[in-house]
């Protein structure tokens, strides 16, 4: 195992599904630990592709089996409270009932030293198999992850802070050759219910982060209503001018978080 410094990547591609899938709190919280915990065994995130079967080919050995008990997940911010894994395990339960194509292998064991095993699949191999554009997350930030809406918002804010001109959709992903998610439609469709949310969370990761945040409700096609929303970043390393940074389509509602 490698030694933890705390930071760990994710793909682009990985962040859009968490952007998109429908994971409760505790999944993608539970989701993000157990990304981070491979990141630190050693064969990592291991290239792969398909043979003429479909069948998965890895480089080298491919994904193992691997464990790691309660306290380590504790100190990630999951059964944060001793004597208490209720998030824990209800992530477990989550991600295999709702998300079943991320691993080939997840249990929860009880006992005096209460464990989880993991086996992630081909399908989370390949989403994490092209690394040019990635987010590096600490795990301290977890910590912070207490919203559903935390997680997908934490991944794209840094996925893309680090450009001249950070901006992304909450509602779409950029297709990319050989990935496809296994789910269709609209995570969030009752933008009312929303609003209020992505509100708080972003005031949150504003505030955690020294960001402000510009937030575009944009209303494009044949008939009212929002169909897309789009935030733009802005700290001190951005180029945004004032005007650019609030100026969306015409039609767009705009609304600003932050204090940078």
């Amino acid at each position: 195992m490698l030694k933890d410094n705390g930071k760990s990547r994710i793909s682009a591609d990985f962040a859009d599904y968490l952007k998109l899938a429908p994971l409760s709190q505790a999944a993608g919280k539970l989701l993000l630990a157990l990304t981070h915990l491979q990141h630190l065994e050693e064969e990592g995130w291991p290239k792969t592709d398909l043979d003429e079967m479909g069948e998965a080919i890895y480089e080298g050995d491919g994904l193992q089996t691997h464990f790691a008990y309660v306290e380590q997940f504790r100190a990630l911010g999951l059964a944060t409270r001793s004597n208490d894994a209720r998030l824990l395990i209800q992530g477990v339960n989550n991600l295999q009932d709702d998300q079943p194509e991320l691993f080939d292998q997840l249990e929860y064991h009880t006992g005096a030293n209460g464990y989880l095993v993991w086996r992630f699949s081909y399908f989370s191999a390949a989403m994490m198999a092209d690394m040019n554009r990635y987010a590096l997350l600490h795990t301290t930030d977890l910590q912070h992850c207490s919203s559903e809406l935390d997680i997908p918002l934490l991944t794209q804010i840094m996925l893309h802070h680090r450009m001249q001109c950070p901006e992304f959709s909450l509602l779409r992903v950029s297709p990319r050759a050989g990935f496809k998610l296994p789910f269709a439609g609209q995570r969030f469709s009752d933008i009312g219910l929303l609003l209020p949310r992505l509100k708080r969370s972003l005031a949150k990761w504003a505030r955690l982060k020294n960001l402000r945040f510009a937030v575009g409700l944009e209303q494009r096609g044949s008939r009212p209503g929002v169909t897309d929303i789009k935030i733009r970043i802005r700290h001190d390393r951005t180029i945004w001018t004032s005007q650019q940074f609030r100026e969306f389509d015409r039609r767009t509602k705009v609304f600003e978080i932050g204090s940078a």
